[in-house]
């Protein structure tokens, strides 16, 4: 095994049997797991394929919710949304686009560990680290228990943004600063609470393992990388911090009740008065919690016997690795109770569960590189400590069974294309106006009796005709939004809304030709340019110090050969 692992081939061979067995096994005995969040990335899907269809590449607007329209593939992460659309216009099935799409996140995750374990142990090692993340209970549970596909999907890029960091704070190396910069940026296009815990947890990181007399080459590289990669995703998040304020999820409810931090902090499952249906998931998450603490139990024998003594810059990483891990529990038990209430913009995670995923990455890390050095400390308890390290490793795979084979939300194919055809439009992801009683009315045009033409009716761009008649304010079945447009005969118009968020538009007496557009905002446009020009940089930028490391290497004037 040894042996075999020294190629990455062999490594990589393992890595991807071992995501098969994990993702595509159960679902092919058992099928995907449904969930609301399923059918809300299913209706983006949608939507994006819809636009791309109709040469809109890049889409600001839904034309979903019973054509209304909604605001969800505006402020959403689009990373996975484009990427299950890419592999749907290969695969022609929804269905088996997500659970790709799952298979090649874990391998992209299990790879990450790898990578970083690679670094800093044996090849054997880091096959291990990607093995024990391919089996490690949280990822795993967004897939079967929760169908948390962008969330899962952020979760596989969390390994490489602990690598380059390490790298920099190690090497302080151009090259790691680009990759960081792109795989930070790949983390915001994916998901944001996951990107707010990762960079909560980086910043912890950084001042465990910094070396101080290169403190200010490292951090000059680390300013660099966030700068970039706050360029290179300008394009979205400027919707999200000049326009939240529109979007219905940001209203209280949507951090309030079952969605309050409060509600979901470990201990789960003891003093609870809630119904059977949430019983069942404290339970699973503080089982999943329970397991992650025994993979960090090898780390605080090998520390307390040290004394906490860094002797060596590997040691200094492995303990950054694992307090990080340890903070990241504590985040989600009730001890930290007292940070959730105090942070206003941390409440807006949601959930304390969401720490997991950096539990689950730094502590397959941990684990790995701990065994050795646990053995090497104490040898007379060597057959202890495999039977301990099997047996976590048994725990771990037997609530992975469980929870990848229970029944309970299991759906079919046929069920599955229902809920894909139903295209639900999730009310968080309207305008912060918008009210279902708008649907009551499902003309598309009224007009106050006078008739009204359609001319055309795409999904940002509507042109009719409205007859002469009383002065009137039409309503369009449309809900309101600040970037929509109305020119009636030419002349702009102030768009309104109704009670129910329908737009309102005056019209005159006479014909009244009306033309009704969403136009982006300047700002937004540039920034979209912006980072248009900074990706093509990033890419020219790599391919041009990939391709001279090649040219270094391959140079016969190279002593190193």
């Amino acid at each position: 095994m040894v042996t075999f692992c020294e190629k990455p081939l062999h490594c990589l061979i393992l890595l991807v049997a071992a995501s098969l067995i994990v993702i595509v096994l159960p679902i092919l005995i058992g099928g995907l797991h449904s969930s609301g969040d399923l059918a809300v990335y299913l209706g983006f899907s949608e939507e994006l394929r819809s636009a791309i269809r109709s040469g809109d590449l890049f889409p600001g607007w839904a034309n979903d919710t019973n054509g209304f329209g909604s605001l969800g593939i505006r402020f959403y992460p689009p990373l996975t949304i484009y990427l299950t659309t890419g592999i749907d216009a290969l695969t022609n099935s929804m269905y088996d686009t997500i659970w790709i799409s799952f298979l090649l996140c874990m391998i992209v995750g299990c790879l990450g560990c790898y990578l970083f374990v690679r670094d800093w142990g044996s090849p054997i090692q880091a096959v291990c680290a990607g093995l024990i993340y391919a089996i490690a209970p949280f990822p795993l549970a967004k897939t079967y228990q929760f169908t948390l596909y962008s969330e899962f999907a952020a979760g596989s890029i969390v390994p490489f943004c602990f690598l380059f960091v390490t790298r920099i704070c190690r090497r302080r190396e151009w090259l790691d600063v680009i990759l960081l910069a792109i795989s930070f940026s790949l983390l915001i296009l994916t998901h944001i609470p996951t990107t707010i815990v990762t960079a909560i947890s980086l910043f912890i990181y950084v001042i465990l393992i910094m070396e101080w007399r290169e403190f200010p080459r490292a951090l000059i590289r680390l300013a660099a990388a966030a700068a970039i990669s706050l360029v290179a995703t300008a394009f979205y998040w400027i919707n999200v911090v000049t326009e939240v304020s529109w979007l219905a999820h940001s209203r209280q409810e949507f951090s309030s009740g079952m969605y309050s931090f409060d509600q979901w902090l470990f201990p789960n499952s003891v003093f609870r008065e809630v119904s059977s249906y949430y019983i069942q998931h404290y339970r699973n998450i503080d089982t999943m919690i329970v397991l992650m603490v025994l993979t960090l139990v090898p780390f605080a024998v090998i520390w307390l016997k040290r004394g906490g003594r860094v002797k060596n810059f590997e040691w200094k990483v492995l303990s950054a690795v694992t307090l990080t891990a340890f903070f990241a529990l504590f985040m989600t038990t009730r001890a930290s109770y007292f940070v959730w209430a105090e942070s206003e913009f941390l409440q807006k995670i949601q959930f304390p569960w969401r720490w997991l995923t950096i539990v689950s990455v730094l502590a397959s890390i941990s684990f790995v590189l701990c065994l050795p050095e646990i053995r090497r400390k104490f040898p007379a308890y060597a057959r202890f400590i495999g039977v301990s390290t099997a047996g976590i490793i048994v725990l771990m795979m037997a609530f992975d069974v469980r929870q990848s084979f229970a029944r309970w939300n299991r759906i079919s194919r046929a069920e599955f294309q229902q809920m894909q055809d139903s295209k639900y439009s999730n009310p968080a992801w309207w305008p912060i106006w918008a009210n279902a009683e708008a649907f009551d009315k499902p003309d598309r045009v009224l007009a106050n009796g006078r008739n009204v033409e359609i001319a055309r009716w795409k999904r940002t761009d509507r042109s009719f005709e409205v007859a002469k008649g009383s002065p009137a304010d039409i309503r369009v079945a449309t809900f309101y939004y600040p970037h929509w447009q109305a020119t009636v005969n030419g002349q702009t118009v102030e768009v309104d809304k109704d009670e129910n968020g329908a737009m309102v538009i005056p019209v005159g007496a006479d014909d009244s030709a009306v033309r009704l557009y969403f136009e982006e905002p300047i700002l937004n446009k540039a920034f979209s340019w912006i980072s248009l020009i900074s990706w093509l940089a990033l890419g020219l930028v790599l391919l041009r110090r990939l391709f001279a490391g090649k040219h270094k290497r391959a140079s016969p004037h190279d002593n190193s050969i």
